[in-house]
């Protein structure tokens, strides 16, 4: 069995992101886009349904906590899949490593996540006209006066913290090879259990679509 050099090196980055503000706008309530999807339209395997997903992160703490986001995702679609952790708990395994685990528990997919370098995303709130009351007491006529005008707030530009993962899914086999990937955009990622609901939420149900995952 062969399969790709996944994890040596520096990972496969998609084009940047474009239009992240935008997207987000169309995304209502979620701060989360899932931007520069591909897939391998020639992927004819049947959907798979037992992964071991990989979480590539600086930090030991941010490798459980992403892998178990993305397995808790997974089992609710009815996909069993693994953390890395449980099978390497020191460290993040090389791609030999990967290969002889997926071997050993017949794996049919590996999911990696992994953190991008975070951006910024500046937009222009333009400026606007508003109408407000003015009252002044008339001392010589013993009584208030009201008249309207007109007051204007400029405009300004407003800079937006926007947090960035990259995930693909592999299959394994004799043919061995990237099958879906894409990358999320969050904007102002303060909660970080809420932007892995999120990121979860928007990429596994890409892959169920694509009929990339089957539950058992």
């Amino acid at each position: 069995m062969q399969f790709p050099s996944m994890l040596r090196g520096t990972a496969v980055r998609a084009a940047a992101s474009i239009a992240i503000l935008a997207a987000l706008s169309l995304a209502g309530c979620s701060r989360t886009s899932l931007n520069n999807m591909w897939h391998d339209p020639s992927y004819g395997g049947k959907p798979m349904k037992n992964l071991l997903v990989i979480g590539i992160r600086k930090n030991d703490t941010g490798r459980r906590i992403w892998e178990d986001a993305f397995v808790g995702s997974l089992k609710d679609k009815g996909v069993a899949a693994t953390p890395s952790y449980r099978l390497f708990p020191n460290a993040l395994p090389d791609t030999d490593q990967v290969v002889d685990k997926v071997r050993q528990n017949g794996y049919d997919g590996v999911l990696i996540v992994s953190r991008m370098d975070p951006s910024t995303a500046t937009s222009y709130v333009p400026g606007y006209t508003t109408v407000q009351p003015v009252t002044r007491y008339n001392p010589w006529r013993g009584y208030y006066t009201t008249h309207y005008r007109e007051v204007y707030t400029p405009g300004y530009t407003e800079t937006n913290k926007v947090s960035r993962n990259e995930i693909m899914l592999w299959s394994t086999g004799d043919d061995a090879r990237m099958v879906w990937t894409g990358t999320t955009a969050t904007l102002n990622p303060d909660d970080g259990a809420r932007v892995r609901k999120e990121v979860t939420g928007a990429v596994v149900p890409q892959m169920e679509d694509l009929h990339l995952l089957g539950g058992k």
